[in-house]
């Protein structure tokens, strides 16, 4: 038998990761995405669908919903939500506004800040693509959409130049969150002798940007062709810019601290959405080690050392243009693969699970509580026995003293039970428009809720599986009343529907743990109708209404079962060890 982990690598145009699989970590790679695997590296962001058809033993280096972090409007919106909240802890982020839809705060912003100039980002860009400044806001086109962001007109320089701080970024779980930070990463300088922006100088990307794919078309780019002169040209190396910060006398120490506090902070923003997403795919997964992804942190400082966070990159570059691309970006992709957390004895558990029917499908007070248990248990677990695996990676969280951050994760999982939104990932969609959706502000419509009301509800067959969590649209027949309710109201398009009519029922709703696992069925759950005589609860009822669950959650819908404590079969998923075998990682 094979004893070496099969990586999947169809989907990706770098030779970089099959350099690091052959002669990094001697592992198998496949090149036929129909192959059995237990390790998939892929360029392309996944969908939930893919996520929920993955067997628990295999990992794969994307979480769906991760552009919730990634995309420019997504992020803006969850971080100048939870800002309000907590607008010191928060001030990492300069301050973005969503083009059209804050339009009336864009122009009162430019105009209380003597007409200062704010740079303008396509929302769905990258590599620096479509950007502009500008301080009116009618030279912005109103068909198009963008984010629209504070620009920090003082940063701080280095032989003249402005730059950023790509820091690296492993995420390995979102339930519990588990962070790290790559001790090496790369600074990338603008071409251009920096100069504040005005009206002469406003339209010279080489000044202003820092993208690599920006600068490096410019007559003026050096390129480092030598790994041991990191200081050197356009792209250098984290660790010359952390030593040239310390030569001037700065507390670097503090600085790294600060970048890591905002680094976690923005990923408690969208962690709700994450682990939404992933425990509704796989509610049976206990080590929650699924998914691992590496996000790239665009990072500027200002004159006065103070970092900010300007965007989140899903997918950096695994290009090699330099020695120090490759020095780099090798040690974070093998890190990254050994994190994840794989060995073949995943595929034998998960195999020796599949015999024995016995054990599954347990639900109710008891599952829940040796679920916390066994995720708790494969956390500690796993804390243990990645400790010789780090290598230049450094966690972040779990750490001693990150229960701080709980807050903040608190407080976004309110805001998301408070948020109607479209979400459709970048080019994800068969039938997406070459612009996306930006998120859309939740509306109610008042109505009566002491009379009888049939409700059509418009909802996604199969709402986990889908591209995005779509709003649930839905139509009520008003009637007049003294009482009201509210009822999200959405209209966005649905790629297929189920219309039910139905009245009110706690047969759903008393399942423990269901409407916590999709936010769409959270959403169905405000809509609230006049209670029913008992006489007219049926079974068709019921069957009506479960057409709205769905199907990944609608089979867990038994009968209790009785638990037989010294079963070594339901106990086999708290066991979940995967010790790494000597040679094959």
């Amino acid at each position: 038998m094979n004893t070496k982990v099969i990586c999947n690598i169809s989907n990706t145009r770098y030779d970089l990761i099959r350099e690091v699989l052959t002669t990094v970590l001697d592992w198998k790679i496949s090149e036929d995405e129909n192959d059995d695997w237990d390790v998939m590296w892929t360029d392309i962001a996944i969908l939930p669908e893919k996520l929920m058809k993955m067997k628990t033993y295999q990992r794969i280096n994307h979480f769906p919903m991760m552009h919730m972090v990634s995309r420019k409007n997504f992020l803006a919106d969850s971080l100048e939500k939870i800002r309000k909240l907590f607008p010191k802890d928060y001030s990492f982020f300069p301050k973005t506004y969503i083009f059209p839809l804050d339009k009336d705060n864009i122009k009162q912003y430019i105009q209380d800040h003597g007409r200062e100039f704010m740079i303008v980002k396509p929302e769905m860009s990258c590599q620096g693509k479509g950007i502009f400044f500008t301080n009116h806001i009618e030279e912005i086109n109103p068909s198009d959409k963008y984010v629209v962001q504070e620009y920090i007109k003082s940063p701080y320089l280095i032989d003249g130049l402005k730059f950023d701080l790509r820091i690296y970024v492993l995420v390995t779980s979102c339930q519990p969150l588990r962070v790290y930070v790559y001790d090496e990463g790369l600074a990338k300088f603008a071409t251009h002798m920096y100069s504040k922006p005005d009206i002469g100088n406003i339209t010279d990307m080489f000044m202003h940007l820092t993208n690599y794919a920006v600068n490096r078309g410019n007559v003026k780019f050096v390129n480092n062709k030598n790994l041991a002169s990191d200081g050197v040209g356009h792209k250098r190396s984290l660790a010359y810019v952390y030593r040239y910060l310390q030569e001037q006398g700065h507390d670097v120490f503090a600085l790294k601290m600060r970048i890591e506090d905002s680094i976690l902070k923005t990923l408690c923003a969208v962690q709700p959405y994450l682990a939404q997403c992933y425990i509704g795919c796989q509610p049976k997964d206990y080590t929650r080690a699924m998914c691992f992804e590496v996000l790239g942190f665009d990072i500027i400082l200002d004159d006065k050392l103070n970092p900010y966070i300007v965007e989140v990159n899903q997918s950096p570059s695994f290009a090699t243009d330099s020695p120090l691309d490759r020095e780099i970006k090798k040690g974070i992709v093998a890190g990254a693969l050994r994190l994840s957390w794989v060995s073949r004895k995943n595929r034998m558990r998960h195999l020796k699970k599949m015999e024995d029917k016995q054990g599954i499908g347990f639900v109710g007070k008891i599952t829940k509580e040796y679920r916390d248990k066994a995720v708790k248990h494969n956390s500690e677990l796993r804390s243990f026995e990645e400790e010789g695996l780090l290598g230049k990676f450094k966690r972040i969280c779990p750490t001693e003293g990150s229960q701080k951050y709980d807050k903040f994760i608190n407080s976004a999982l309110l805001i998301s039970k408070n948020s109607v939104i479209d979400i459709l990932p970048l080019s994800q969609s068969k039938n997406s428009s070459s612009q996306s959706k930006i998120p859309i502000k939740k509306s109610y419509t008042v109505l009566p809720s002491n009379i009888k009301s049939n409700v059509s509800v418009d909802i996604l067959n199969n709402s986990l599986g889908q591209s995005s969590f779509h709003s649930i649209s839905s139509k009520i027949n008003n009637n007049n009343s003294s009482k009201t309710t509210r009822v999200v109201s959405n209209k966005s398009p649905l790629k297929s529907s189920l219309k039910v009519s139905l009245q009110k029922s706690n047969s759903i709703s008393s399942v423990p743990g269901l409407f916590d696992q999709s936010p769409i069925l959270k959403c169905s759950r405000e809509v609230s109708y006049q209670k029913d005589d008992a006489s007219s609860q049926s079974s068709k009822d019921f069957r009506i209404k479960m057409q709205l669950v769905p199907n990944i959650l609608r089979k867990n819908l038994v009968k209790d079962t009785t638990l037989n404590r010294s079963s070594s079969q339901f106990m086999s998923f708290y066991d979940t060890s995967t010790t790494f075998p000597k040679g094959n990682y």
